[in-house]
C-alpha cells in the first residue's frame, strides 16, 4: 500500500442546473488537465442546449457555468469552444459557496 501522498487523485466532476438537477457527470483517476477540462465544458455545453427543458424556457438564454480556481481551469476560456451564449464565470479566490 502507497503512502497516503503517493495515491492516485481520484477527481469528481458535475454540473447542477437548479431547473434541471444533475446534468452531467464524470470521474477521473489522476489531475484533470485542462485540455480535458475544456472538453467538458464543451460537452456540458452541449448537453444544456440539446435539453428539452432549455429549449422550451430558456430559448435564446446564456449557459453560465461557474467555475473554481482549479488548476485545470486555468485555461477554460481560452480552449473551449467560441459560443457567443456561453458565459464561464470565476469564484473569488476563496468562496465559503
Amino acid at each position: 500500500m502507497l503512502p497516503r501522498s503517493k495515491r492516485a487523485n481520484f477527481q469528481i466532476q458535475c454540473v447542477i442546473s437548479s431547473e434541471a438537477g444533475l446534468v452531467r457527470y464524470r470521474f477521473e483517476r489522476g489531475s484533470i488537465q485542462m485540455n480535458e477540462n475544456a472538453a467538458f465544458v464543451d460537452e456540458i455545453y452541449e448537453k444544456v442546449k440539446s435539453c428539452p427543458n432549455f429549449d422550451e424556457h430558456f430559448r435564446g438564454k446564456e449557459v453560465i457555468i461557474v467555475l473554481d480556481n482549479a488548476p485545470a481551469h486555468s485555461q477554460t476560456e481560452e480552449r473551449v469552444t467560441d459560443n457567443d451564449d456561453l458565459v464561464l464565470l470565476r469564484l473569488a479566490p476563496y468562496s465559503r459557496m
